[in-house]
């Protein structure tokens, strides 16, 4: 006679709405991570377009204190010739030549704020600065089309970090579903095969619940994912809230640059450059002093330089706010 044989195979599966929302806090998070990647390849972009507008800034300014070195050696020449003439003093001849060494200490400066600027530069680009970039060609600048109402709408529906802050609120209130779901029961499933020799071999199936009998386990975890729900979606307001101040904030600032920027285009390089004809044509008829020349020189000089300061104050500026929006201009 033989042996009774019998082989089962058991399967537990959680409720099936559990599994469902297991899934969705999967997707949530991976929503999360990619939209968290998002927003820092807007950040590094806003650094370099930063970076890139300083290298911008740094090599004009050289280009123009170099332009103001070969005036300052005419203008040492004229000073010089009048001294010789008897038509100027001493003085003015070693006034142009302080000014001239000044004008040279300031270009190795510029040199250094020019490889400071390539430095920062090629860390965000991942360069190891074999090749040299060259220079750097001026761009011109977006202007700023869209009204503050439609930037603030496209940062509410556009900007990476929002987008995290919903999925993570939204992740949050499926995790307060999950812990919800700890008080329903558990499937069980039961595959049996029994081999008799008087009965033969016979096969069955078993669907069973298992119900759980502590409930102080589940209503903690509830408790918990309910005050993380809160918490996310606070910070979803908060999120919101600091978009709105952000976007507004760097549409201030952009908007005062481009202003500034205008200005001195348009208005104070004019008067500065006409205002250093008038001194030049001056000295060298006698009819107005040599510090009246270096006055009018030095305000052409600074009025140049800050126009391109401004330029690169609005680029910044910009990058700001396609930060703050989530996306380019």
């Amino acid at each position: 006679s033989g042996e009774e044989k019998s082989v089962s195979l058991t399967q537990e599966l959680p409720f099936p709405t559990t599994l469902l929302l297991r899934r969705a806090r999967a997707s949530q998070e991976a929503q999360g991570a990619e939209q968290a990647f998002r927003a820092k390849v807007r950040e590094v972009l806003a650094k370099t377009r930063s970076a890139y507008s300083m290298l911008y800034l740094a090599h004009k300014s050289l280009d123009i204190f170099n332009e103001n070195v070969e005036l300052m050696r005419r203008f040492s020449k004229v000073a010089e010739s009048k001294y010789a003439a008897g038509r100027a003093s001493q003085g003015d001849a070693l006034k142009a030549q302080v000014e001239l060494t000044k004008m040279l200490n300031m270009v190795v400066e510029l040199e250094a704020e020019k490889e400071s600027a390539l430095a920062m530069l090629d860390s965000l680009l991942g360069r190891q600065g074999r090749r040299p970039l060259g220079v750097p060609a001026e761009a011109p600048a977006p202007g700023l089309e869209r009204t503050l109402e439609e930037l603030e709408a496209e940062a509410l529906s556009a900007r990476p970090e929002l987008k995290a802050a919903e999925s993570a609120a939204q992740r949050a209130g499926t995790n307060l579903a999950l812990g919800r779901s700890e008080y329903l029961p558990d499937l069980m499933l039961q595959y049996r095969r029994r081999s008799d020799p008087m009965r033969g071999t016979t096969q069955d199936g078993v669907v069973g619940f298992m119900l759980p009998l502590w409930f102080w386990k589940p209503a903690a975890m509830v408790r918990e994912a309910r005050a993380e729900k809160d918490m996310a979606e606070a910070e979803l307001e908060g999120m919101r809230v600091m978009t709105l101040s952000e976007v507004r904030s760097a549409y201030a600032r952009a908007r005062a640059a481009k202003r500034l920027f205008e200005l001195y285009r348009t208005s104070l390089l004019p008067q500065a450059e006409a205002a250093l004809s008038v001194a030049e044509a001056g000295y060298q008829s006698d009819k107005s002093s040599f510090m009246d020349l270096l006055d009018a020189q030095r305000s052409w000089l600074d009025f140049r330089v800050e126009h391109l300061r401004r330029g690169a104050e609005y680029e910044q500026r910009l990058a700001e706010l396609e930060r703050a929006v989530g996306k380019g201009l």
